[in-house]
Formats: C-alpha cells, sequence, structure tokens
C-alpha cells in the first residue's frame, strides 16, 4: 500500500511509500497539539482516509469552591410581642418575645406604652417614679420560652394601649422596635376605708 500525509494548509506531503505484503505500518508526525492531519491509504484501486489532530495538554482539573453563603441580614422589625388582651393599671403582665428578626436581638427589661389616639399611636405619661434597670437582655430567634414580667405603668388611665420594646441587632446594630397587639388598659381601683372587712377571729 501507499500512504501520505496532509497538514493544514501547506497541501498533501507524502512522508513515505512503501509496499507491504503483510505485516504492520506505522505514520509518525509531529506532535504540536491542534495539528490537524489526514491521512490517505490507498491498497490497489482502494483508498481509505483517516484524520486525526494532536491533542493537547489536559486542562487542570476544575477544584471544587465552597461559596460561603451570606450571611443573613437581621431586621429588627420582624417579631412581636405576645401579650394579653386585658391589663390593670399598677399591675405586671406577661410578655412574650417573638424574634423573627433572623439574628439575636438585645434589648432592656423595660417596654415603653403607646396609647392609641385616632388612628395613630402615642407614647404614654412615665411615671415620675418609674425606675428601669440597666440591664442588657439578648433574645435568640424564635419564641421565648419563658414569659418576662412587664409593668403595667400606674399612671396609664383607662384606653387602648399596646407595649413597644426597643431592640437592636446583635450582627449589625440596626435599631427598630417590636409591639404588641392592642391592650384594652382598666384603672387600678383601690378599696376604701370602709369596704375593707376585718380579719375574722381564729
Amino acid at each position: 500500500p501507499a500512504a501520505r500525509v496532509a497538514a493544514g494548509d501547506a497541501g498533501p506531503r507524502r512522508v513515505v511509500r512503501r509496499t507491504l505484503r503483510k505485516g504492520t505500518f506505522r505514520l509518525r508526525v509531529a506532535k504540536t497539539p491542534g495539528t490537524s492531519y489526514r491521512v490517505v491509504i490507498r491498497i490497489g484501486k482502494r483508498t481509505r482516509t483517516v484524520r486525526l489532530t494532536v491533542a493537547g495538554p489536559k486542562p487542570p482539573a476544575p477544584k471544587d469552591t465552597i461559596v460561603p453563603a451570606p450571611a443573613p441580614v437581621c431586621n429588627p422589625y420582624a417579631g412581636f410581642l405576645g401579650t394579653p388582651t386585658t391589663a390593670k393599671a399598677g399591675f405586671i403582665a406577661p410578655l412574650w418575645i417573638s424574634n423573627d428578626s433572623g439574628g439575636v436581638l438585645e434589648h432592656g427589661v423595660g417596654v415603653i406604652w403607646e396609647r392609641q389616639v385616632g388612628t395613630g399611636w402615642a407614647t404614654a405619661e412615665f411615671p415620675p417614679n418609674l425606675a428601669v434597670p440597666a440591664v442588657l437582655v439578648v433574645s435568640q430567634p424564635g419564641v421565648s420560652p419563658k414569659p418576662r414580667a412587664a409593668s403595667v405603668w400606674s399612671t396609664l388611665t383607662p384606653g387602648t394601649y399596646r407595649m413597644a420594646l426597643p431592640v437592636r441587632c446583635q450582627s449589625n446594630g440596626a435599631q427598630g422596635v417590636l409591639y404588641s397587639a392592642p391592650i384594652a388598659v382598666t384603672e387600678l381601683v383601690l378599696p376604701l376605708a370602709n369596704d375593707i372587712a376585718p380579719v375574722p377571729a381564729p
């Protein structure tokens, strides 16, 4: 058989011509990456064409890149205060904190009372003898497992109020407020001296 090889646009180039009756026949070509060859083999009147391309170096295997998930953004207004629907001025009301901010919230131990005025809300008058300890409280995401004690100010007159708790995101320092649903506050009524029953004799 006769064989020749063509590379690129340089046209056909005969690299060997040999007659074989049996055995094997090998061709060697330049190993330039990306070079294409066309090998034409003729056996009598039959012709066979083989095309091949010299492969280049294998690209490096991609490394697994772990992209860290973005940190959740804390929203200090996401959440609410769970309270009873009624309260009595001068008493204590239970308070649950539902932290839906996506992070840890910091706040004090006292709440602010706001009175409903028309369609809006106004901060109620602070009691003159109100003392709130400067204690930092941390609330984890979710509902607080135990209720906290909220002081119902003795200066509140009968009406519709809500609790407001200023909070701060521990992660980014964003400040906001959590509110309760409306609460019907009634006035504290103390018994008169004439209405006090004596202690029964043993």
